[in-house]
């Protein structure tokens, strides 16, 4: 009978940090991640290993390491996208860590990437909760990033001190 080998690819191994977020081993998704990057399996990480590492730190809330495998993506010479940052900012904005929340919005704009009203519901959500004053902070953001028809139309609410409603628009906008 012949033998058989198993040869480790992207998709193998991606199943494998998926499976490892999904249990919410996040410390294992990261040494596969580590174990990828060095090439000792000769399999390159992509964009969608480094994302399910992010999903796995987010679910772990583990803000810190997410932020360095954001920076990361960019030492791979791969491109962060919308689950990238979106995975981010959640933890960032659920760890109650708005200012760096609000910055990965703010990076994510200007390498091109629209945020999704998750994103943009993570940053309004984690600085309320933050009692922080964001009218400012919003009124400038959005004069430097003109997103989409709604976000003005929140941010008219947010003046209007209608903060409660600006997050039902959120919600309402997927």
């Amino acid at each position: 009978a012949g033998s058989r080998s198993l040869k480790l690819d992207a998709v193998c191994a991606n199943s494998v940090i998926t499976a490892s977020s999904r249990a919410l081993q996040w410390d294992m998704a990261v040494q596969l991640l580590d174990t990828l990057s060095m090439q000792m399996l000769h399999v390159a990480p992509t964009i969608a290993s480094h994302n399910a590492v992010l999903a796995a730190c987010s679910a772990s809330m583990q803000w810190p390491r997410s932020l360095m495998l954001l920076h990361g993506i960019d030492e791979e010479r791969l491109a962060a996208d919308l689950i990238s940052y979106g995975s981010a900012i959640h933890v960032c904005a659920g760890a109650g860590q708005w200012r760096q929340a609000l910055g990965l919005l703010s990076r994510m704009m200007c390498e091109g990437i629209l945020p999704d009203h998750v994103a943009l519901h993570d940053v309004m959500v984690a600085a309320a909760s933050s009692h922080v004053q964001i009218l400012m902070t919003t009124e400038i953001w959005l004069q430097r990033h003109p997103v989409v028809e709604s976000v003005g139309r929140l941010q008219r609410q947010i003046e209007g001190g209608a903060a409660s409603q600006s997050l039902r628009h959120l919600d309402n906008l997927g």
